[in-house]
């Protein structure tokens, strides 16, 4: 059976969702420079694997490893001049990175909430963004990646 991919503008609920991540990862932040553990200047990526390597998010908080997914989804918006859209795969819909043309995309909150679930809670943040950012590449590349084409 084929997988049916929808490309849709984001969804109020799911640009509701970003904003709330995005709100807690600010809070994330201040708390770790109010502890010693960061300057106040720190890019998003390294205050990531700050969050990653001290261990601050518990293996069952799902929301708080959604926050982690959307600051590596900002970073490749950032990096790649991506968008995030609704991306809706065999009827499960959540929001994603994608591609500014072709029908290439990055899922990074379910990405992490993957590798949590597998014991992964310690990656490295930028290998990760760059190793996603090649991927899409190359498939945005190939001959048969169509464009984008909003539902």
């Amino acid at each position: 059976m084929a997988t049916t991919v929808v490309f849709s503008a984001l969804l109020p609920d799911h640009a509701e969702i970003l904003n709330e991540h995005r709100v807690a990862f600010e809070d994330l932040r201040v708390q770790m420079v109010a502890n010693g553990w960061l300057r106040g200047g720190a890019r998003p990526l390294k205050i990531v694997q700050e969050i990653l390597e001290r261990d601050l998010i518990p293996a069952d908080s799902i929301g708080y490893q959604e926050v982690v997914g959307v600051a590596i989804g900002d970073q490749i918006v950032e990096m790649e001049n991506y968008r995030w859209l609704t991306v809706t795969v065999d009827g499960q819909a959540e929001p994603a990175v994608c591609h500014p043309v072709k029908s290439v995309f990055i899922s990074p909150l379910s990405a992490v909430i993957k590798r949590f679930a597998r014991g992964e809670r310690q990656f490295d943040a930028s290998h990760f963004v760059y190793e996603s950012i090649r991927i899409a590449r190359e498939n945005a590349a190939l001959p048969n990646t169509g464009d984008i084409e909003l539902a």
